[in-house]
C-alpha cells in the first residue's frame, strides 16, 4: 500500500472521482473502493495532510483512516466540552472534571471492506478513563438508523487500540454481500467477521464520534489515529472461494485463523484441565457469601425456607431461605455444553464429521445436527455422566462469582449434594395452544389445564428444595400492541381467541353492517367474519381492542400465578422474559403482569442499565431481573459477537463488570443473568443462524479467563457494592 503525505486539492478530486467510478463498477459483486471508503468534500479540506490510501481494495490487515500525528488535523474534528490541539504525538484532548465531552468527525464513507474501526488513544492521566466510540450512518432513502455504540476503558498511562465492531444492518446482507449470502446461508456472522445487527448500511457511514462521560477527574488524552482494521473477507475466499471450503475444523472451530486458546490437537485438552485446576484452586469464591450465595455479613430478616422479595432501605432485594440478602448473579444454560450444528446440505463446511455408525462419535448426532460441544467434552473428559459435568459447573460458578442457574439451565440440581449447589430456576412453556405467532391461545379450553399440569410436573421434581429460586414461564413472546394484536387474532384460523374477539364485537356494535362500515369490509354475517383470514385494519375499534388485550393479559398471568401458588406454594414467579424493545413491552402488558409477578424478567442487550426504564416503571414499584444480557467479540475465531458486542475478550470483561455495577446501583434491579454458558456453533445454530461468541466457555469447554477475571472483581464484592452505592 502506497501513501501520499501531501495531496493537492485538485489531485485529490481527480483521485476520488476515479474511485467513485470504480465503486459504481464493482459494488454489485462484493467489490470495494478506496480501501473500503469514499471521502466527501467536507472532509477533503481537513484531510490534506492525513495519510490517504491511493490504491483500490487492499488485502493489508489495516489502513490509516485519520493520522493525528500529522499537523492541521484538529480542524476536521468538532469538539464539544473538550480542548483539542495537534501535536507530534497525536490530537491532545483536555476535558475538565464533571464535563461530558464529545468529538465528532462528519463525512461519507463506505466501510463494507472492514470489520473494525480502530481507535488508538493514550491516557496521560492518573485515573482510568471511559470512552464511548459511536459510529453512525443511514439506510436507504436517507433514513438514519441505530448507531453502533460501545464502551471502552483506558488505564492510566496506557495506550490502547480499541476495535469498534462494524455491524451492517440485516437488510444489507443480500444487497452488499450477495455471493457470501449465498455461500454461507443461515449464519448471523460470515467469515471473517461480517456480522449483522439493527444498524445502518456501511456504504452510507456518515459520522464517527467519541464520547467521554463526565467523571470527577480532569482528563488528559491523546488520540493518535483512527484506522480501518481487519478485512471483512477472508483473503482465501476472495482469491478462490471454492478452495475456501471446508472452513470448520474437527473441533468446530474456524480453520483459517489463530487465536489464544485455539486447539490443534487432543493433547491440549489435558493441558487445559491442568490450567483450570490451578485457577480454581487459587479462586475459591466470595468471602461475602453464605451457602446460598446470599450476604452472610448483612442483616438477618424473616426466614421462610424459600426465596422471596422484600424492599429494605429503599432497595429491593431477594431474601434467601435463611433470611439473608440475595442478589442473583447468574448464567443461562448452565451445566451443559450444547453446541448443535446443522450439517445437512452444508457437509462441505466441515473438515471432518464422523460416520453416524462410529461407536464413539456417532452418538453425538441429533436428527439433522451434530453436537460439537458434547464431542469435545468426550475428548476432554472421556465418558462422563451429565451430572458430573453439572457438579464441575457448580464448582466453576462459585469460583467465578455466579450464584444462580438461570433460564434453560440444568434443572435437577436437587440430585446433587447440598454443599455443592447454587440456587436454580425452572422453565415452563405454555404454548401448547397458539393464538398468534409465539403467543398462546389463553381462551382455549385446555390451555389452563395444560399450564397447571406443566407446573405440577416441575414442582414434583423440585420437591420443595430450598435452593429452588423460581419459575420462568415462556420466553420472548410476541405481544404486539392492542390494535395489531386484534388484527392478527382476527386473521387467525379456528382459534378460541378469535371467537372471543368476535363475541366482544357482537356485544359492542351488534350489527355486522356497522362493522363493515367502520372497517371498510363487506361480510354478510358474523360467521363469515369468523371464517375470514385476511388482515384488516382495526384501529377504529381501538377501545374494544384494548379491552380484549387487557382481558387476555389478565387471563395469561393470573392462570400461571394460580398454578404456581397451588402446586409450588411460596415459589417465585419470575415472569415471561420480555423481549428487547418496545414492540413487545407496552403500557398494558407489563403493568398487568406486575400485578401477578413476584419479579419482572426482561431480556436486555444494552451497554448498561443507566437510565433503563420499562413501561409502567414510574407507576408501580416492583423488582426486576435482567434474564438475558451478554457481550461477544471477534478475536477468538467467531464471526458474530452476539446482540451485545465488545472490542475483544478484555472488553467483554470490562463491559460485564460495568453492566453488573449499573444493575447493583438500580434500587429495583435484583439480578442479571448472562446469556449463556457456552458459545454458539461457528457455522450457525438451528434455524436462527446464531454463531456468537456469547459463552463464558468456548465450544471446547475452555473458560474465557479475561472475562472471568472481571466477573470475579465485581461478583466477589457485589453486596458491599450494592449497599454502598
Amino acid at each position: 500500500m502506497q501513501f501520499l503525505t501531501f495531496i493537492g486539492f485538485t489531485a485529490l478530486v481527480a483521485i476520488i472521482s476515479y474511485y467513485k467510478t470504480r465503486n459504481t463498477e464493482e459494488s454489485s459483486s462484493d467489490g470495494y473502493f478506496l480501501g473500503g471508503r469514499s471521502i466527501t468534500a467536507g472532509v477533503i479540506a481537513g484531510s490534506l495532510l492525513l495519510f490517504i490510501p491511493v490504491k483500490g481494495f487492499s488485502q493489508s490487515n489495516s489502513e490509516i483512516f485519520f493520522d493525528f500525528t500529522r499537523s492541521n488535523t484538529a480542524q476536521i474534528v468538532n469538539a464539544k466540552n473538550a480542548i483539542i490541539s495537534p501535536s507530534k504525538n497525536g490530537l491532545t484532548i483536555k476535558i475538565n472534571k464533571n464535563q461530558e465531552a464529545l468529538l465528532t468527525i462528519n463525512g461519507e464513507w463506505d466501510l463494507t471492506a472492514w470489520v473494525y474501526v480502530s481507535f488508538t488513544i493514550k491516557n496521560n492521566g492518573t485515573e482510568t478513563v471511559r470512552f464511548d466510540p459511536i459510529i453512525s450512518g443511514e439506510k436507504e432513502n436517507n433514513k438514519w438508523s441505530k448507531a453502533l455504540w460501545t464502551i471502552g476503558w483506558i488505564k492510566p498511562e496506557e495506550t490502547r487500540v480499541y476495535n469498534s465492531i462494524l455491524l451492517p444492518d440485516y437488510s444489507t446482507r443480500k444487497k452488499n454481500y450477495p455471493k457470501m449470502h449465498k455461500d454461507f446461508p443461515n449464519m448471523r456472522g460470515m467469515p471473517d467477521g461480517i456480522s449483522f445487527a439493527r444498524s445502518f448500511d456501511l456504504k452510507r457511514t456518515k459520522k464517527i464520534q467519541i464520547k467521554f462521560p463526565a467523571s470527577p477527574e480532569n482528563k488528559d488524552l491523546v488520540l493518535v489515529s483512527i484506522q480501518t482494521n481487519k478485512p471483512s473477507k477472508s483473503k482465501l475466499y476472495l482469491n478462490n472461494s471454492e478452495n475456501f471450503f471446508p472452513f470448520i475444523d474437527p473441533y468446530g472451530q474456524y480453520k483459517y485463523a489463530d487465536w489464544e486458546g485455539k486447539f490443534t490437537s487432543d493433547t491440549q485438552f489435558k493441558e487445559a484441565i491442568k490450567t483450570e485446576e490451578k485457577d480454581l484452586a487459587a479462586h475459591k469464591g466470595s468471602s461475602e457469601w453464605n451457602e446460598y450465595g446470599g450476604y452472610k455479613n448483612g442483616p438477618t430478616l424473616k426466614a421462610t425456607g424459600q426465596f422471596r422479595t422484600e424492599k429494605l432501605d429503599g432497595k429491593w432485594w431477594i431474601i434467601d431461605p435463611i433470611g439473608n440478602l440475595f442478589w442473583s448473579s447468574g448464567v443461562n444454560s448452565a451445566g451443559q455444553l450444547k453446541v448443535l450444528t446443522p450439517y445437512q446440505g452444508r457437509e462441505h463446511f466441515f473438515e471432518h464429521l464422523p460416520l453416524k455408525s462410529d461407536s464413539i462419535y456417532g452418538k453425538f448426532y441429533k436428527k439433522k445436527e451434530y453436537n460439537f460441544g458434547a464431542a469435545n467434552l468426550y475428548k476432554k473428559y472421556g465418558e462422563m455422566k451429565p451430572i458430573v459435568y453439572v457438579e464441575k459447573s457448580l464448582r466453576r460458578m462459585k469460583s467465578w462469582g455466579l450464584n444462580t442457574f438461570g433460564g434453560w439451565s440444568f434443572e435437577e440440581v436437587n440430585q446433587i449434594q447440598k454443599e455443592k449447589r447454587v440456587p436454580y430456576t425452572a422453565y415452563v412453556g405454555t404454548q401448547s395452544t397458539i393464538l398468534i405467532d409465539k403467543f398462546p391461545d389463553v381462551y382455549h379450553p385446555n390451555w389452563g389445564n395444560n399450564v397447571h399440569n406443566a407446573i405440577k410436573r416441575k414442582a414434583g421434581k423440585i420437591n420443595k428444595d430450598p435452593y429452588f429460586f423460581g419459575y420462568f414461564v415462556d420466553n420472548e413472546m410476541h405481544w404486539f400492541e392492542p390494535n395489531e394484536m386484534a388484527s392478527k387474532v382476527l386473521k387467525s384460523k379456528g382459534t378460541f381467541g378469535k371467537k372471543e374477539y368476535i363475541k366482544l364485537l357482537k356485544k359492542e356494535i351488534k350489527d355486522i353492517s356497522i362493522f363493515n362500515t367502520v372497517a371498510n369490509t363487506n361480510f354478510y354475517n358474523w360467521s363469515e367474519l369468523e371464517r375470514n383470514s385476511n388482515k384488516m385494519n382495526l384501529k377504529a375499534f381501538e377501545k374494544l381492542n384494548i379491552q380484549f388485550y387487557e382481558n387476555l393479559c389478565h387471563i395469561y398471568f393470573k392462570t400461571i400465578k394460580e398454578a404456581i401458588d397451588k402446586w409450588s406454594p411460596g415459589s417465585l414467579y419470575l415472569g415471561c422474559r420480555w423481549h428487547v424493545g418496545g414492540k413487545h413491552r407496552n403500557k398494558y402488558n407489563v403493568p398487568i403482569g406486575a400485578q401477578y409477578l413476584d419479579i419482572i424478567s426482561l431480556n436486555q442487550y444494552d451497554n448498561d442499565l443507566v437510565g433503563f426504564k420499562y413501561p409502567g416503571s414510574d407507576t408501580f414499584d416492583k423488582p426486576y431481573i435482567i434474564s438475558e444480557f451478554n457481550f461477544g467479540a471477534l478475536d477468538s475465531g467467531k464471526f458474530y459477537p452476539g446482540l451485545g458486542y465488545a472490542s475483544d475478550q478484555r472488553n467483554r470483561g470490562e463491559k460485564y463488570k460495568n453492566f453488573i455495577e449499573s444493575g447493583l446501583r438500580d434500587p429495583n434491579c435484583v439480578g442479571a443473568h448472562w446469556f449463556m454458558w457456552g458459545n454458539s456453533t461457528t457455522a450457525g445454530r438451528s434455524t436462527v443462524g446464531e454463531n456468537a461468541n456469547c459463552g463464558i466457555v468456548s465450544e471446547l469447554d475452555t473458560p474465557y479467563y479475561q472475562l472471568i477475571n472481571y466477573m470475579r472483581q465485581i461478583n466477589y464484592n457485589l453486596y458491599n457494592y450494592r449497599i454502598s452505592n
